[in-house]
């Protein structure tokens, strides 16, 4: 029988963590939060630890980027088995506090496109994360 996935949720700011989280468990019933913190904290060893211990099968990151990258690559080698996802601003979009894309717009995959013409200041932090997909 299915009982769902492992889940560990990092990121956001505690708030947004929060109700996040909060919706994930509203949302998705048949999977399991097993660990959450806000990506605010420095990951220490002892927050590896708990994240190792929880045995996640899905790891949900939304950090930025190159922290998101860096945490998810120093999670695979200490993981024996999972998936790592860098989420974006998914958690902001669970929380309610951005207004998501209008339907159509969403049905073309232009939902970056809409957020940062809404919020143009992410363009250079978008620009600068480029350089680590064209290495």
């Amino acid at each position: 029988q299915y009982s769902g996935y492992n889940v560990v949720m990092i990121g956001a700011s505690a708030e947004v963590n929060l109700k996040a989280t909060h919706y994930f468990k509203q949302v998705y019933p048949n999977h399991q939060l097993v660990f959450s913190i806000d990506g605010y904290v420095s990951i220490t060893q002892q927050i590896f630890d708990q994240i190792v211990k929880s045995k996640p099968d899905v790891i949900l990151v939304a950090m930025g980027c190159p922290k998101q990258d860096e945490l998810l690559k120093d999670l695979s080698v200490r993981l024996k088995s999972g998936i790592g996802i860098g989420v974006g601003g998914v958690f902001d979009v669970w929380a309610q506090s951005v207004k998501r894309a209008p339907w159509l717009i969403r049905l073309m995959g232009l939902e970056w496109l809409f957020r940062i013409i809404k919020e143009p200041f992410r363009m250079k932090r978008i620009l600068k994360s480029l350089k680590y997909f064209f290495k």
